[in-house]
């Protein structure tokens, strides 16, 4: 895996800002859709089907082969449910409770929880690089919830800290995809399957619990939100998958900047979201563990 070149090639450079400006787009779409009064499950299971459509299109259409043996589809299973079908319910709820703008400052936790993971597991060393890049980022993430940074009020600290679940799962996500990966196919193709097996089984849940039924009246209000969260989906893993072939992995994780960034600004530009003058420190100390992480590994 090769780190990114001295004069990036301009494609590279729009792949990090179009999967940094999709995903940092993704917790305010999902707070529109849930002003629609649409039930988590339906939303959550309606989503992913949309963006495994979408992203399975793009696989078959490209000649990838899928992961339809036994392990391809354990794997998917088991990722669908820990990096997708969870942390996607909880945030639909969690994005109802607090600023959009402030779960972009969680979402780079993912990147640091996930060496955190690999190094005690005994999979990556653990270095003084990610042990001080871990401090600094979750210093960061926890100064964000403090009064006067990107929480309204204290009343939102309780979802804030569940919020923080959402990374711990893309993380423990992340360490199947690292030491389970079935060989030989395609991240991309890994990635549809995912986002099916999410859907497989969060939609018959959404059924059996009422969501679907609770969500009839309310298609048509929410259906636009839910194709666009699954075309952001898809768009998302499309650019990353793109950075990772050319440029490795070390610079698509630097996706994480761009998601903290514009997810701040889609706040503010969609819900007029003033965050507080703690949220710049913030911002720096998430910044600074990413970058302590990311030259250390």
């Amino acid at each position: 895996m090769r780190g990114p070149s001295l004069q990036l090639p301009l494609a590279d450079l729009v792949s990090l800002a179009g999967a940094g400006l999709a995903w940092g787009l993704t917790p305010a779409v999902t707070k529109l859709g849930g002003f629609t009064g649409i039930p988590a499950l339906a939303w959550s299971g309606a989503q992913a089907a949309v963006a495994a459509l979408m992203l399975g299109a793009l696989v078959v259409a490209t000649g990838r082969p899928l992961p339809l043996n036994r392990h391809g589809l354990a794997y998917c299973l088991a990722s669908g449910v820990i990096g997708l079908a969870f942390p996607n319910v909880l945030l639909f709820l969690g994005m109802q409770q607090v600023p959009a703008g402030f779960f972009s400052l969680l979402a780079p936790l993912s990147p640091v929880l996930t060496a955190l993971v690999m190094g005690f597991s005994g999979h990556e060393r653990v270095t003084r690089a990610i042990i001080l890049g871990s401090v600094l980022a979750t210093g960061g993430a926890l100064l964000a919830m403090l009064p006067g940074a990107a929480l309204p009020d204290s009343h939102a600290l309780p979802w804030a800290m569940a919020l923080l679940l959402v990374p711990t799962a893309y993380a423990v996500s992340n360490v199947v995809a690292a030491v389970w990966r079935p060989p030989g196919i395609d991240g991309m193709a890994l990635a549809a399957g995912t986002l099916a097996a999410s859907a497989v089984v969060l939609l018959p849940l959404a059924w059996v619990s009422g969501h679907l039924a609770g969500a009839a009246g309310i298609w048509g209000a929410a259906l636009p939100w839910i194709i666009g969260q699954g075309a952001l989906q898809a768009i998302a893993f499309t650019f990353f998958f793109r950075m990772i072939l050319s440029q490795g992995g070390v610079f698509a994780s630097n996706v994480a900047y761009v998601i903290t960034l514009t997810g701040v600004v889609w706040g503010m530009l969609l819900f007029a979201e003033r965050p507080g003058w703690l949220t710049i420190p913030a911002v720096g100390l998430v910044f600074a563990g990413l970058w302590v992480l990311t030259r250390g590994r």
